[in-house]
This record gives C-alpha cells, structure tokens and sequence, in this order.
C-alpha cells in the first residue's frame, strides 16, 4: 500500500515519529528511575517499553533487575527468560536465572542452568559464585530426598492471633 496523497504523507511521518519515539521515552525515564533505585517506578516504564520491539529484550533483563534487586527473585524468572530468548547477551541474566529458579524451588533446572552458565562464563566473579552454588544444589537436593525425624505441631492453646 503506498502512500500518495500529499497529506496523508505529512500526517504520517509524525505519528510514526511519535509511535517509535514512545518506547525510546519510556526506556529512558525507566533507566533514570533505575539509576536512582526507584525499582517499584522503572518496572511499569520498562514494561512499557518491552512492547517495543527494538527494546523488548533489555527492558525484559531490566525488570527481571528490578525484581531481583527488591528480593523478588521468583518473579524475576519470567523476565531473564524474555531476555535471554530475545538475544540479550548479558552474563547476569544467564547467572541470576539458575537463582530465579533456585528461588522458585526448582532445584534440578537452577543447577542445570548454572552449569549451561558455566560452560561460556567469563565473569570471575560470577564464576566462583556459580560453583559454590552448584555445590549448594546439590546438597539441598540430596536433602530433599531425605526423611525429616521432626514433625511440627501447631499449638493452637498459647499461639495468639497476630
């Protein structure tokens, strides 16, 4: 379909101006709102953003950042995957992934992606922290497989309600 009519032309150039320009505004108060740690306030602005689709892959690592930073890692999941399966190629969200999953008590995939990680890291940090969790999952998988002698009783009569 072409565009012929003189203004037709000059109404069209604004507006897919201003459709483009909206996801480069958002990502940018979002990446302000970041930098100050307002992590609650960048989290709808970078959701804005990923529906762009020139920032759908950072802003996806950013919210999974977001999440993480304010202890929620089992919502960060979700979002390091978006990222990650939209070719964002940043060592942590390959890393923080396995303990997105660790946090969601998926002990067998968080080692399994820890070990994928392991396998092309170049972070060394992330490195030795990747092994000693390795190490970590592994023992709390064995635990699990073990009985538990304690049974726990609720004592209803001396707990009061909150």
């Amino acid at each position: 379909m072409r565009i012929t009519h003189p203004i037709t032309r000059i109404l069209a150039w604004p507006v897919l101006s201003l459709i483009l320009l909206s996801g480069c505004g958002a990502m940018k108060t979002a990446n302000k709102a970041f930098e100050r740690g307002q992590y609650n306030v960048a989290i709808p602005l970078y959701e804005k953003a990923a529906r762009n689709s020139k920032y759908s892959a950072e802003a996806n690592f950013q919210i999974g950042e977001c999440y993480r930073l304010t202890n929620r890692m089992r919502e960060s999941r979700p979002f390091y995957e978006n990222a990650i399966d939209a070719d964002y190629y940043d060592e942590a969200a390959e890393f923080y992934l396995a303990f997105s999953m660790k946090a969601n008590e998926e002990y067998q995939e968080g080692q399994s992606q820890l070990d994928d990680y392991l396998t092309a890291a170049t972070n060394f940090e992330y490195i030795e922290r990747a092994k000693l969790e390795s190490q970590n999952l592994d023992v709390v998988q064995s635990l699990l497989g073990e009985d538990s002698y304690y049974r726990v009783k609720n004592l209803e009569a001396i707990n009061t309600p909150a």
